[in-house]
């Protein structure tokens, strides 16, 4: 399918839906936007959902020298630059020091928190300023993170934890 026919499906499902074109560029902007984010992060779950993440065999060497075993596939929900999706990664256990990893969360770089690695670069970005500037550029970044960064900072400064726990900055468009 060209991107024709999809912006024309994208549409047609927008009329069906009852959301009527708004003839304000800024306004259908916004409507394209945020249906476009969400076909992108279903787009993502259904890519993501036919992969075995993170499975390295029946059993992988343990930090102790044991072998760890696969446990099972467990469920994982990180918010992207498209929205949230859910990951099912391999979760292994060794059987004699207790220790357990989950490969995929190493090998890509998701931590303990729960934020993929994109937007996690993105929100780097935007924390990243020149001494004395008084906003954020998000023009610039609106191409790579647009809306998602600014909801990532956003809850990060209500709950006034790092690494923004600065949270003093006016957000400029």
């Amino acid at each position: 399918m060209d991107g024709f026919t999809l912006a024309q499906e994208v549409l047609t499902e927008l009329a069906e839906d009852g959301i009527e074109r708004s003839e304000d560029p800024g306004e259908a902007e916004t409507v394209v936007r945020e249906r476009m984010l969400a076909l992108g992060a279903q787009t993502l779950q259904l890519h993501l959902e036919k992969r075995k993440v993170g499975y390295a065999g029946a059993s992988r060497p343990g930090a102790c020298g044991e072998r760890q075993r696969f446990v099972e596939y467990r469920p994982k929900t990180i918010t992207t630059l498209l929205g949230d999706v859910t990951l099912r990664r391999a979760y292994y256990r060794c059987g004699s020091c207790k220790t357990t990893s989950v490969p995929y969360d190493e090998r890509i770089g998701l931590g303990t928190g729960q934020v993929s690695p994109g937007l996690a670069k993105a929100a780097a970005v935007v924390g990243i300023q020149e001494p004395g500037q008084s906003h954020l550029d998000w023009p610039r970044l609106r191409g790579a993170a647009g809306n998602r960064v600014r909801q990532l900072w956003s809850r990060r400064c209500r709950r006034r934890t790092p690494p923004f726990s600065a949270c003093r900055t006016p957000f400029q468009i």
